[in-house]
């Protein structure tokens, strides 16, 4: 559950988890609690990158009611989400580039300073703050390649399906997820939010529709879209079924996209 809060000069969104503390508030342990919650707090807090979302009030426990609850706040950001903002149609090509720049940024500062995958970048999970630039929230299925994982390798990876790359549908044992999973999901917000529509959905679409769309997407997707070529290639690349096809650093797509005018 989520709640917009005054508690200070800035609002914040406090969340409060569903699942009850049982326990002595002084005993609260946010890793004996849920280890994944503590990930993604540490994660928030000390990755440094201001298009990602900061902790503004640590795990802690409440009384609501008769029980007891844990709950941590975040900024409030007043400028919406980008699935928000695509009900009306797509952006202009100066604001996908601006949206591109802090996502590449974020997915970058992620990787190299802690090797997570967010594993879920997708319109809903992106807001606007109040000069409008893109903030990347949610960490809540991150995968972290300096800890030791949570899931089990013979599971599928976490994922929303409607906006995950193909190795997310594979076993974690077989899968190879890093930062190049994360330029996947970039790929598919730039394109959705160029053009107004998702590169693979459409309602009604089969699951063997959607994942032979995502295995033959390619330059002819843009044809009556108007961007600058640079644009294409670059979200075409980021945009290919096999890892090994996009980029090889994660600092690559920045680079591209500065040249882009």
């Amino acid at each position: 559950m989520a709640y917009r809060a005054d508690r200070g000069a800035d609002p914040e969104v406090v969340k409060v988890l569903l699942e009850p503390f049982d326990g002595e508030p002084d005993d609260f342990d946010i890793t004996e609690f849920s280890e994944r919650l503590s990930r993604e707090l540490n994660a928030m807090s000390s990755t440094n990158c201001p298009y990602i979302v900061k902790v503004t009030a640590d795990a802690q426990v409440m009384k609501i009611g008769t029980q007891l609850f844990v709950w941590y706040a975040e900024p409030f950001y007043s400028g919406g989400t980008l699935e928000e903002r695509l009900r009306t149609g797509p952006l202009e090509v100066k604001e996908v580039l601006l949206l591109a720049r802090a996502l590449f940024t974020a997915v970058e500062a992620m990787w190299s300073e802690h090797r997570i995958v967010h594993r879920d970048i997708k319109p809903g999970n992106i807001v606007f703050d109040q000069v409008g630039n893109p903030v990347l929230l949610d960490l809540g299925i991150a995968l972290y390649g300096n800890l030791t994982n949570i899931t089990n390798s013979f599971e599928y990876s976490p994922r929303t399906a409607r906006y995950a790359a193909p190795e997310q549908f594979e076993l974690r044992k077989d899968a190879q997820i890093d930062f190049r999973t994360d330029h996947f999901l970039v790929g598919m917000v730039i394109y959705e939010a160029l053009t107004g529509k998702h590169p693979f959905w459409s309602p009604g679409v089969t699951m063997a529709t959607y994942l032979d769309r995502m295995s033959t997407f390619g330059p002819a997707q843009f044809e009556s879209i108007d961007c600058p070529a640079e644009l294409r290639i670059l979200v075409t690349r980021l945009l290919s079924e096999k890892v090994n096809r996009r980029y090889r650093r994660v600092e690559e797509p920045l680079a591209d996209l500065s040249k882009i005018s």
